[in-house]
């Protein structure tokens, strides 16, 4: 439990290290608005694009999950403080670009350590995932508005945050997991079907999903402090997905939200505050997802969490090049929303509890 939430919050501060850096470094650096869009995509590429080949790394070389997050951290840090470095010494965009490098290799390092040890520890359970997966959200939520209005305080805020979390995670390395390749109970997340057809299905889910987010409508009239509403939406819904999935199962989860998430976003255009509810019921799949396809893969958990994240810049990469425009979104979102929730259901997901059907599977050590 205590690395668990160590790596909660680590991945709280790595976002926040990184969207401080992206919006109190870089963004003033770079004045031209298309430059600076094709940065914000690059950053995105090597952050979540990474993480796929990378997994596969931890789980050919059995590396250590929890020590693999804590460099993915301590690089953010370092990345952060060569982006405020350029800020420091106006020396133009190169030492905020170089740094916004850095801390994107240290946060694909990090999610993909620390999202894959939380997924050999769960014990079958999908609550785990998603208390991890839901911290990032606020994260980046207030590394933007701090980086935007704040940025002289962001920087020493967010670096000593992620230091903190760095410590934390070097004091709790031990006994990762690194034995165990991965969490047997896993495969009680899905019923048997070919890997190709349930890896193919769920990645779909999880880029329509983010071509949905990338273009949501937003709430109207949020300004200041209010701007952190919808990352609140996104840290509930995540929050709440794995352990509503555990409570009724996961085709039932997504099931009650995907089809009510669109109903909200297709009337988005009478009523735009309707946007807030269904950005928290869009992304209760998240870590519902996330786990059916770990489950598919239950002996590649890390290559199988980098699949996830490389589905998602996918789907966000389209809303880079696919314009949308603001009429359109309500019912865009709605229509994507609903592709989301038919690839996932194909895959005929039952959350099931392996460990009380098969309990000879060892002892797994609770996060």
């Amino acid at each position: 439990m205590k690395k668990l939430f160590s790596l909660t919050f680590a991945h709280f501060t790595v976002d926040l290290a990184c969207f401080t850096a992206l919006f109190g470094a870089l963004s003033p650096a770079v004045t031209d608005k298309t430059a600076l869009s094709a940065l914000f995509l690059t950053y995105n590429l090597i952050a979540f694009g990474l993480q796929c080949p990378l997994g596969a790394l931890l789980d050919a070389k059995r590396l250590p999950r929890v020590g693999f997050a804590a460099l993915g951290a301590g690089v953010t840090a370092l990345g952060l403080a060569v982006a405020y470095l350029g800020r420091a010494v106006s020396a133009g965009a190169l030492l905020p670009l170089l740094g916004m490098i850095v801390a994107a290799l240290g946060n694909a390092a990090f999610h993909v350590g620390g999202g894959s040890f939380v997924l050999t520890v769960c014990r079958g359970k999908m609550a785990p995932s998603g208390v991890f997966n839901s911290a990032g959200a606020l994260g980046v939520g207030l590394g933007t508005l701090l980086g935007t209005s704040r940025p002289a305080l962001a920087f020493p805020l967010s670096l000593a945050a992620v230091l903190l979390a760095l410590a934390a995670l070097l004091l709790l390395r031990r006994g990762d997991g690194t034995d165990k390749p991965h969490c047997r109970e896993l495969s009680g997340l899905v019923r048997p079907l070919p890997v190709e057809r349930a890896a193919a299905l769920l990645g779909l889910s999880v880029a329509f999903h983010a071509f949905a987010a990338a273009v949501s409508p937003e709430a109207p009239g949020l300004t200041g402090a209010l701007v952190l509403a919808g990352p609140v939406m996104i840290f509930l819904g995540k929050l709440s997905g794995g352990a509503l999935a555990d409570k009724l199962g996961a085709r039932t989860a997504l099931l009650l939200s995907l089809p009510l998430s669109a109903a909200l976003f297709a009337l988005c255009g009478v009523c735009p505050a309707l946007a807030l509810p269904a950005v928290l019921l869009m992304n209760i799949s998240v870590p519902v997802v996330q786990c059916v396809l770990a489950g598919a893969l239950p002996e590649f958990p890390g290559f199988a969490f980098g699949t996830s994240k490389l589905a998602l810049v996918t789907g966000t990469a389209f809303a880079y090049f696919v314009p949308v425009s603001t009429a359109a979104r309500p019912c865009f979102t709605a229509a994507l929303t609903a592709l989301s929730l038919l690839a996932a259901a194909a895959v005929n997901a039952k959350h099931t509890n392996l460990q009380k059907e098969e309990p000879n599977h060892g002892q797994h050590t609770s996060p």
